[in-house]
């Protein structure tokens, strides 16, 4: 397989074939910087339109022509792309939420609707890309890195221009310190690939400036877990270099490494002489989503729990420590580890798609860089793409499939299989006829995603207004603000969670019937709503309706059997019906896990308990 030497673009040679259009660039764009302040969902939401919109289009070129055709160069990565697609479409058809699983929940938005667009955008980079994109994307890649960056860098600073980054690190345009820091350690890695690409000086410059850069606004995050990422990606890096001038001193460094890794995933968790330096509290919780997520694929093997629903079910899987340590009301809506959530959310059979998919990935693009005809800088290059990849990898192991940083991880995908087959540098996409059913298509497609994104657009811009305008101790704003949200609970497309808390609202506001009506449909719509369930429970009980509220308290006790609160709250509930031996019950029960709290303590003091 001989490779081109010259990987850049010579349009006096090269100019009939089709490049990736300029839209897949600004696509990447939107999804990564687009947010809107007066969202309630500021960062996930806008992200979500963007892939709605942009995704619709260059699906068209996907769906156009004889692109199909190109599928199949690589039969089997298609076939476990589409398979792992045709197995999240069914187990979102079967979850119990619709909304939910196909829009996703509330501040993640990763239902079917999301991938199924990063399938499309990988398909589509694995039929579009090739190795003469290659210089084009890594300056696209420094340029984006540049404005994370400069805009994390900005807010550290203090002068960001929204007053919303109060938290120890910068969340840049995602919202949160860990998601950017994961997006900056991922970049950073192919801010080194760039500085080998480039020959031009000032583009060297350019993407010398963009490393150190981004490489500050990492540490900046403090995010432990991008810091780790960045020596990963040094790591391997440095590694390479070595094992190809010498190999016995790369292989010493590669052992030297893997001691040094070893030592530091003791530190992390708790353990060893690194621990005070890599340890976090956040470890050890995540050891207990972990734990949930498992629960929950054995009580659902074939199924999991419905997609993107973990949330709705993980106070019922959680371990009983977990309220103790952290507080009753505190929750997780995903599993930190992304193929754990698979498992957990579409049980065995998506799981084990989505690991058979990437394990596919790795196998294949190992073996690729294994081929000895490889030429030395193309092989750097896609090294290089395969080391990004697998930042991608080893972050989702962690943490959250968060849009801005999984699509990352998509993209890379796509473009190391493409680079991966083709063995002719680009030639068999030589075409210069312009495809007329591509804008046709991609049109059809855009029409009703457009429209999609305006009522989602609406229902955040409304909660917003809602959330803000919040004040129901002043009467003179009361009945705008219950009429405003009256409207609001008619969107199409709300969110469970939105509707749920106009609904607690709006009997704070004293419109009773109002709210009970909100939340009444909150767990018609969600039966697992908790929160729901909890101001209906709360309703009944100012309203003196005490057999209504022990009704509702019983569904929490189902959905969340260790929570000592409500169980204090319905030992009160039975005392003022009059049945003390049930209100003893209760009582008894939250002292069997949780005596040594303000419940328990509250349980030994007014009731006849015995321990």
């Amino acid at each position: 397989m001989a490779q081109n030497k010259n990987l850049r673009t010579n349009s006096s040679k090269n100019k009939e074939i089709l490049f990736l259009p300029q839209i897949f660039y600004i696509f990447i764009i939107f999804v990564n910087l687009s947010f809107f302040s007066t969202f309630a969902d500021p960062f996930n939401v806008p992200k979500l339109i963007s892939l709605l919109i942009f995704g619709g289009w260059l699906a068209g070129y996907l769906l156009s022509g004889k692109n199909l055709n190109y599928l199949k160069i690589d039969k089997k990565f298609s076939f476990l792309l589409i398979f792992f697609l045709i197995v999240m479409l069914i187990q979102s058809i079967n979850t119990d939420y619709k909304l939910v699983s196909f829009f996703g929940e509330s501040l993640r938005r990763d239902g079917f609707i999301t991938y199924l667009i990063f399938g499309l955008l990988a398909l589509y980079l694995f039929t579009h890309f090739k190795a003469l994109e290659i210089e084009k994307f890594y300056l696209f890649v420094t340029t984006i890195s540049i404005v994370i960056s400069g805009y994390g860098v900005i807010q550290y600073a203090g002068l960001d221009f929204i007053n919303w980054t109060k938290s120890g690190g910068i969340i840049s345009f995602f919202g949160n310190s860990n998601f950017a820091g994961a997006i900056l350690a991922i970049l950073f890695a192919l801010n080194i690939g760039a500085i080998y690409v480039f020959r031009d000086s000032k583009k060297v410059i350019f993407s010398s400036i963009s490393l150190a850069l981004t490489l500050l606004a990492t540490i900046f995050t403090n995010a432990r877990q991008a810091y780790l990422i960045v020596a990963f990606a040094l790591s391997v890096t440095i590694f390479y270099f070595l094992y190809r001038k010498k190999r016995i001193v790369g292989l010493w460094f590669f052992i030297f490494t893997i001691i040094v890794s070893t030592v530091s995933v003791f530190g992390i968790f708790g353990n060893g002489p690194l621990s005070k330096y890599l340890y976090k509290e956040s470890i050890t919780i995540r050891i207990f989503y972990w734990k949930a997520a498992i629960k929950m694929l054995m009580s659902h093997p074939l199924t999991g729990v419905g997609i993107d629903r973990y949330g709705a079910y993980f106070k019922e899987y959680r371990d009983y420590n977990y309220p103790l340590r952290y507080g009753f009301d505190i929750t997780s809506s995903n599993a930190h580890n992304v193929p754990l959530q698979f498992f957990a959310t579409g049980g065995f059979p998506l799981g084990i798609a989505y690991v058979g998919f990437v394990l596919f990935i790795f196998i294949k693009s190992f073996k690729f860089l294994k081929s000895s005809e490889l030429e030395s800088k193309f092989k750097f290059i896609y090294f290089n793409l395969f080391t990004a990849w697998l930042c991608f990898q080893l972050q989702s192991l962690v943490s959250i499939d968060n849009i801005s940083v999984a699509i990352w991880g998509w993209l890379l995908s796509g473009i190391l299989m493409a680079l991966s087959t083709d063995k002719t540098l680009g030639q068999r996409y030589l075409n210069n006829k312009k495809n007329m059913l591509q804008p046709v298509i991609s049109l059809l497609l855009v029409i009703p995603a457009i429209v999609i994104s305006s009522m989602l657009a609406k229902v955040e811009s409304q909660t917003f207004k809602l959330r803000t305008g919040y004040a129901p101790s002043n009467p003179e704003t009361t009945q705008g603000w219950v009429n405003y949200a009256s409207q609001t609970l008619k969107l199409p497309l709300l969110d469970g969670s939105y509707r749920t808390q106009i609904g607690g609202n709006l009997l704070d506001y004293k419109a009773k019937d109002l709210g009970i009506q909100a939340l009444n449909e909150s767990v018609k719509k969600d039966p697992r709503d908790q929160y729901a369930w909890w101001g209906l429970a709360l309703a009944s009980e100012l309203n003196g309706d005490i057999n209504a509220a022990l009704t509702y308290r019983k569904k929490i006790e189902i959905l969340d059997p260790w929570n000592a609160k409500n169980y204090l709250q319905m030992a009160y509930d039975y005392r003022a019906a009059g049945d003390l031996t049930s209100a003893n019950r209760y009582a008894q029960k939250i002292l069997t896990f949780a005596s040594e709290t303000e419940f328990g303590q509250k349980a030994k003091s007014e009731f006849s308990t015995t321990q």
